[in-house]
């Protein structure tokens, strides 16, 4: 991938989050968990990796994002430059929302 696509992909995904900001509350904002308690020791056995959305695959996802205020839309980047969109969790519903595997044309 080009570094052009790159950085068209990682501005893309910038805006479609709103620049982490958007809703007056970044990373400054933040109150540290004093209530979180971890075991001394992590049981080995009794783990089981769970699809998220059954049925639905991605080509190397890289990021998620999900609109600020927004509780049922998703976007997965892909490496290879195409963003899917996932809507109505309770049944995911997976949709091409860009594709920039191709190069823009020069100019």
């Amino acid at each position: 991938m080009k570094l052009r696509s790159v950085v068209y992909l990682r501005w893309l995904v910038w805006l479609i989050v709103g620049g982490i900001s958007a809703s007056g509350q970044g990373l400054e904002s933040r109150v540290a968990n004093t209530t979180l308690r971890l075991p001394d020791r992590i049981p080995v056995t009794g783990h089981a990796l769970v699809p998220a959305f059954p049925g639905l695959t991605f080509n190397e996802p890289v990021g998620l994002a999900t609109p600020p205020g927004e509780t049922n839309r998703l976007f997965i980047v892909e490496r290879g430059g195409i963003i899917h969109v996932i809507t109505n969790l309770a049944q995911p519903t997976k949709t091409v929302f860009l594709d920039l595997s191709s190069p823009p044309p020069p100019g």
